[in-house]
């Protein structure tokens, strides 16, 4: 039930991370469609656009065609007019001439560029009229040609040429079927071929404006995917001009990926801020973090201000442009010398100061001059080759901090050789100790040094300032630092201390009071001192004349009934409350008073109702129920029991006083000899290899809680929060659990967690069709008092078992870490570094030592479990599931052949057990 309990918490933890994934992915979604709906409006707009620049050329073009047309009329009726009659026959040749040339000129236009395709194809449908009138007039001319020739045809006996009939030209169309290259057949010189190139058909341009328009749309995909250096030479062919007037020319890579985004950043800054939104809030505006001000009106400029060209400073070196100059100095520091390349420009995007400052001192030789990096800014700024005779970085004031630490280190100096140093620099020192990796190390620097600065302002800084204040919403905490930096003010004179002292000071929240922590009181009652009985007046209900009942069967009200609400202070709002807070944390700073406190600073005027009940009113409420034992439930986390004394001390003395599984050692004045005693036992058993004891360690006080189903049953319960030996029963259980779960899986019942039931019942069932079984017949038990009626003889031997298997699979030592939950079973006896090696033997050594001290604190007197595991203790339920597995291994082993016709899970003392059934065998077991 525990583990249900955990995995079902363990979800109930990861549901909001669920959500959370959740609506990032449908955030992103909802983007991605956005974004496709943005360029498709876009699309749109470009197509719209480049429609109407279409229309408003073909009108252009129709004007034109129509005053040419209207031109040539005019010019033809004339000339007609004066020649008459006698020139009819060269009429006709002209017109034939005419007609020939027209066609020359048709094969001529179908040969013609990309960039002649949008005039033809809309001037067609002009010329169309005037080509079918010459050629109507060519035909007439050939037909009386051929009249007159009829006489001449015994003396010229040649085939008569036949006329081609006149062709219909339809807009957009071309003149003649063009062949269509396949899509791997390059195009001249690597170049995207256009429709009517190098009688080429690429790219299919409709016969209306839509087709031309996604005609121009797919050759501005084709020409966008390709490189600076072949669009200059499409344009040189073409005749377009191409630089720096009609483009902004971008680097596509640079030396590395940070290269290029250091570059992307700069250009967002200087073209287009708006792109940036990182650290800017809802409507675009910037966020303010912590110590920056607002820019002013002319530094901000707005929409209105204008765009000062800047040209990025550009290094050269082995065919790279690196723009991050800092970076590069940082990469090769070397020692040798290097040439490099600088381009005339004028913007670091790196910064001039952060280069001059961290490689100012470096020795460069520009324009056969030898001078510092620092000063040469101007000269670098003109462009020119540069060589950098020794790059040299300049140290921080970390880095020389550092330096002094480690040189303490290893010669060190008596406080009074550091005392004649400057405040700044101790303070400086102070932090720099805190960049050591070693603990040890850090804090003997920091100790020194806290003790010079001691010395020297009479101010101990390795001290924080922690205010600590009950958690209440209506507090400012801000104003509560202001108030605690107004008192460090006025106590230290020294700025650069005040300064650090104010980043050592925070405000701590401290939990408020439970609803449990107010009204539960067993602990009270846990003894065999008798108490009045105060059922006689009560309307509550009653077991045998005495109150047993629970919050849920009463009407409480909603907020008590759930014991894990927490309360709200009643008395944390006051100023005085604030004053002695802010007073007692900076009682070392030597803070003798604090000034009046101003309630609107520290405290929020008005605050939304809450239903969070104050632990007053929860401690009124309690006066009801005063002289009954109010104590939690088992396995009900938020469930409180209402009990009479008399029924509490039943319990407690039949689980604890009057039990025969525990013995009386002593009373409470014995407790130190008792301690000791565990002590020395602990020291013999080598138990000190695992963990230290704890010098301040006391026993634990027992007490009994009722059970969820049924209030008249009683849980023992044998805390130790404060066992001496709680670091080495840790050790001890995770080195057991680790071995306990390593186990084979077929050989025991146990269940790791409830997560494995489905993967274990569908293997069971696989197992059991296999072997023939048509049906399953199975149990389910509970074990009653598990832990109290487990002998230590048994737990002992089933330990001993498991070491047992073990040790004969040639297993050495445990290794737990000290820190995480990091396990490992090895086979050797080295040792880890921030691991403790458990020795199989030594494992058993410390269950024997748990066993033997398992002693607790029973009212007035001193008991000693003999008989049982304590709940309590992190070794209890390891040593209760190790028992119950090394039975379950036992008995499956004894089973032989049979063992593939048993099922079984349990979990802690909830076990089931299924065996197979064949049909042959239903009517016996019937």
């Amino acid at each position: 039930m525990k583990e249900h309990f955990r995995q079902f918490r363990k979800e109930r933890h990861e549901l909001p991370e669920k959500r959370r994934l959740e609506e990032e992915r449908k955030a992103k979604e909802e983007d991605e469609i956005r974004r496709n709906q943005d360029f498709a409006q876009k699309a749109e707009e470009f197509r719209l656009q480049l429609r109407a620049e279409q229309l408003e050329e073909w009108r252009r073009t129709n004007s034109e065609a129509k005053e040419a047309v209207e031109k040539t009329r005019k010019s033809t009726q004339k000339h007609t007019g004066k020649s008459g009659s006698g020139t009819k026959r060269k009429i006709g040749q002209n017109r034939k001439k005419k007609v020939l040339e027209s066609s020359s000129e048709e094969s001529e236009s179908e040969n013609t560029s990309n960039e002649e395709v949008s005039d033809s194809s809309t001037s067609d449908s002009d010329t169309q009229g005037t080509r079918a009138r010459v050629k109507a007039r060519g035909k007439r001319t050939v037909k009386r040609s051929r009249r007159k020739a009829k006489p001449k045809k015994d003396k010229d006996k040649r085939p008569s040429e036949r006329t081609p009939p006149s062709r219909v030209y339809k807009r957009g169309k071309s003149s003649k079927q063009l062949p269509v290259r396949q899509e791997d057949e390059p195009g001249i010189d690597g170049e995207p071929q256009t429709p009517l190139t190098g009688n080429f058909k690429g790219l299919s341009a409709g016969c209306s404006q839509t087709g031309l328009i996604d005609y121009c749309i797919s050759a501005h995909k084709i020409y966008s995917s390709k490189k600076a250096d072949v669009l200059r030479k499409l344009c040189e062919q073409k005749g377009l001009k191409f630089g720096l007037d009609m483009y902004v020319v971008i680097p596509l890579r640079h030396a590395n990926s940070t290269d290029d985004y250091a570059f992307e950043k700069h250009l967002i800054s200087v073209f287009n801020p708006s792109l940036n939104s990182r650290d800017r809030g809802k409507g675009g505006k910037e966020k303010l973090s912590k110590g920056r001000w607002r820019k002013g009106r002319r530094e901000r400029g707005g929409c209105r201000r204008t765009i000062r060209l800047q040209r990025v400073t550009m290094m050269g070196y082995q065919g790279m442009h690196i723009t991050l100059v800092l970076s590069w100095l940082t990469e090769h520091i070397d020692g040798r010398e290097i040439m490099v390349q600088f381009a005339s420009r004028d913007s670091w995007i790196d910064g001039w100061r952060r280069i001059r400052r961290a490689f100012g001192g470096s020795e460069i030789v520009i324009g056969g001059e030898v001078s510092r990096l620092g000063v040469s800014k101007a000269a670098l700024e003109k462009g020119g080759e540069v060589r950098f005779k020794r790059i040299i970085k300049s140290k921080t004031t970390t880095e020389r901090n550092r330096s002094l630490l480690i040189s303490l280190l290893k010669r060190p100096r008596p406080d009074s050789r550091l005392q004649p140093l400057p405040t700044k620099k101790l303070i400086g020192l102070y932090k720099t100790a805190g960049l050591f990796s070693d603990k040890g190390t850090k804090h003997r620097l920091r100790m020194k040094l806290d003790r010079v600065i001691a010395r020297k302002t009479g101010v101990t800084v390795r001290k924080r300032v922690n205010i600590k204040l009950p958690f209440d919403s209506r507090i400012r905490k801000n104003g509560v630092r202001s108030l605690a930096e107004q008192a460090i003010d006025r106590a230290i004179k020294e700025k650069p201390l005040v300064d650090f002292v104010k980043t050592r000071s925070r405000v701590l929240w401290l939990k408020n009071w439970t609803v449990a922590e107010l009204l539960h009181n067993q602990k009270k009652y846990a003894n065999m001192q008798e108490y009045p009985c105060p059922c006689r007046y009560l309307d509550l209900h009653k077991l045998e004349g005495h109150v047993s009942t629970s919050f849920s069967e009463m009407d409480v009200p909603t907020f008590v009934r759930n014991s894990k609400n927490v309360t709200k202070p009643a008395r944390a709002i006051s100023t005085d409350t604030l004053a002695k807070a802010v007073l007692l944390a900076t009682q070392h700073l030597k803070v003798k008073e604090i000034l009046e406190i101003e309630p609107r600073e520290v405290l929020i005027g008005e605050q939304r109702p809450s239903t969070t009940w104050t632990d007053e009113e929860v401690l009124n409420w309690k006066v009801y129920l005063d002289g009954l034992v109010l104590t939690p439930i088992d396995r009900n986390q938020g469930g409180t029991a209402v009990l009479c004394p008399v029924l509490y001390r039943h319990g407690f003395g039949k689980t604890f006083s009057w039990n025969t599984n525990y013995e009386a050692v002593g009373t409470c004045e014995a407790e130190a000899d008792v301690l000791k005693e565990s002590r020395d036992d602990f020291r013999r058993s080598g138990l000190q290899a695992i963990g230290t004891w704890k010098p301040d360690g006391r026993l634990g006080a027992a007490y009994v809680i009722p059970k969820h189903k049924d209030l008249t049953r009683w849980r023992p319960i044998a805390p130790a929060p404060a066992d001496p030996a709680s670091m080495t029963h840790r050790s001890v259980a995770r080195a057991l659990h680790q071995l306990r779960k390593r186990l084979p899986e077929n050989s025991t019942f146990y269940l790791n967690s409830i997560a494995e039931l489905g993967e274990r019942l569908a293997g069971t069932a696989i197992r059991l069709r296999v072997a023939g079984c048509d049906s399953a017949i199975g149990r389910c038990y509970d074990i009653k008092d598990m832990f109290s009626r487990i002998p230590h003889e048994t737990v002992i031997q089933a330990v001993h078992h498991l070491l047992r298997l073990y040790k004969d699979k040639g297993c050495k030592q445990v290794r737990v870490s000290r820190r995480g939950k990091i396990c490992v079973i090895s086979n050797n006896r080295r040792k880890m570094d921030g691991c403790v090696s458990l020795k199989l033997k030594l494992i058993l050594e410390g269950v024997k030592y748990d066993l033997r001290h398992t002693v607790v604190r029973c009212g007035e007197k001193i008991v000693k479990q003999v008989f049982g595991i304590p709940m309590g203790k992190s070794t209890s339920s390891i040593l209760a599931s190790i028992t119950c597995a090394m039975a379950e291994l036992r008995f499956i082993n004894e089973l032989g052949g049979d063992r593939r016709l048993i099922g079984g899970w349990r979990v802690m003392d909830d076990i089931s057990v299924i065996t197979g059934v064949r049909e042959q065998d239903q009517k016996m077991i019937q």
